[in-house]
């Protein structure tokens, strides 16, 4: 792999710092919201994605999973077009802000790990649908299907990423593979 994961942490937690102090709304990395410093619980979109899932496999059993995916690839390539105006290209400043703004949509810190997978911890998807379900099931295609929308669009060619570890599944955390050479 041929970034910086160093600044792309860095830049993460920037954003993050960022969005908390500049917006109304604003989330933590535990998943917590808060309105103008107070606290409130609402039904988020974690457990709307892990009912999402479940009624779509009701409805359409096994490619469930590939509708969220492709439905993420979308979301990915915005994210990209939202960034890219304001970072002229440069592949930590993107991935780094995308980052924050998922760890203050609540998705924990997301990084690098050393062998180029991206590690989510306590993924509000995959927790949710797991409390909710009782299920070991994969749960993450949405967000697998960010990754790959936003890396496909900062490398200029298809990115495929798999989730292969999953909290849903009982593992400690959530893996996503990039099935291909980030060159």
């Amino acid at each position: 792999m041929n970034l910086n994961i160093e600044k792309i942490k860095e830049i993460r937690d920037e954003e993050f710092e960022k969005l908390r102090k500049t917006e109304i709304i604003a989330g933590d990395e535990k998943g917590n919201m808060t309105i103008k410093d107070r606290r409130f619980n609402a039904m988020g979109g974690d457990y709307f994605m892990g009912d999402f899932l479940k009624l779509l496999e009701e409805t359409v059993g096994p490619a469930a999973g590939g509708i969220l995916y492709n439905s993420g690839i979308e979301i990915g390539k915005s994210y990209f077009k939202i960034y890219v105006k304001k970072e002229k290209n440069n592949k930590e400043e993107i991935i780094g802000r995308v980052f924050g703004l998922l760890k203050f949509c609540g998705y924990s810190n997301i990084n690098f790990s050393e062998k180029g997978t991206i590690i989510v911890k306590n993924s509000p998807t995959a927790v949710a649908f797991n409390k909710k379900h009782k299920e070991k099931v994969k749960t993450c295609y949405y967000l697998a299907g960010i990754f790959a929308g936003l890396l496909s669009k900062i490398f200029e060619k298809e990115i495929n990423v798999e989730e292969i570890k999953c909290q849903g599944k009982g593992d400690t955390y959530c893996e996503f593979e990039i099935k291909n050479d980030l060159k």
